[in-house]
């Protein structure tokens, strides 16, 4: 099984993922891609192979109690991540509401394909030519 705190980060980060790709990605095939290949590169990230990922979420999905518990780090993990990039930004946001920061400034938070992919998502969205 995976450690409790590595998959806190873990989930932590999946669920950035999942929450730009919700936000910039239009076509459901493209989106589960890019999901599949970035969740990939997740697990690579931390050196856990998919069917210990797995088995560690199945147990944790049939023991609720456990689930709950671990969500309940994952929250006060990504309002630590938020924290600490609302202040990062708010540092060198130049007279601009820390909370008002905009889109493209996490999409430049994002690694390499996923931001390319997003932004191209984007693109198609305003109706602008890829080529």
């Amino acid at each position: 099984m995976v450690p409790e705190g590595k998959m806190v980060q873990i989930l932590a980060d999946v669920h950035i993922m999942e929450a730009l790709i919700e936000a910039n990605i239009n076509y459901p095939d493209t989106a589960t891609m890019v999901y599949n290949r970035e969740h990939k590169k997740i697990l690579d990230k931390y050196g856990v192979e998919q069917p210990a990922f797995q088995k560690t979420y199945n147990y944790y999905a049939s023991n609720l109690q456990e689930m709950d518990r671990l969500y309940e780090v994952i929250l006060d993990t990504l309002t630590a991540r938020e924290a600490k990039y609302v202040a990062k930004k708010s540092k060198g946001a130049g007279g601009k509401d820390s909370l008002q920061l905009d889109q493209e400034e996490v999409i430049d938070e994002t690694p390499g394909k996923l931001k390319n992919t997003i932004r191209r998502s984007a693109e198609m969205k305003n109706g602008e030519q890829l080529y």
